[in-house]
């Protein structure tokens, strides 16, 4: 794979900078050739393998695992952010809820009672 896609993978820059920075610097204390450079259009292309860098670069790894363990953390801790969000949502649309309703049933009374009002005057004009 080319050094951006190995660098995004791994969770480092997007360009690959830093991969080849880490590269350039295993090779001179390992001694041993872990990235190929393939002709490009302007510049050298480079590609590695994941068993290459395995091998002679496990500080990546130690980083990326790490990186992984903290997105799982994460997402745990986000699940319940959004729980504990949708509780309190639920809470408040049921206080909310409760007052509307209870503002309903005193109109509701009133309602009542102006109807009872209005029946009685209905009644009255018709004994006359």
């Amino acid at each position: 794979m080319t050094l951006p896609e190995a660098s995004r993978r791994y969770g480092l820059d997007p360009r690959g900078e830093r991969l080849r920075r880490l590269l350039i610097a295993a090779e001179r204390r390992t001694g041993h050739r872990i990235g190929v450079r393939l002709a490009g259009e302007r510049r050298s292309q480079w590609r590695v393998t994941d068993a290459l860098l395995r091998r002679y670069v496990p500080e990546l790894f130690g980083s990326a695992e790490q990186f992984g363990e903290l997105q799982r953390l994460v997402r745990h801790h986000l699940r319940d952010v959004d729980r504990r969000a949708e509780s309190v949502a639920a809470d408040v649309a049921r206080a909310e809820c409760a007052v509307v309703r209870h503002e309903l049933g005193e109109a509701i009374v009133e309602v009542a009672e102006g109807v009872g009002k209005l029946a009685a005057r209905v009644a009255e004009l018709e004994q006359r």
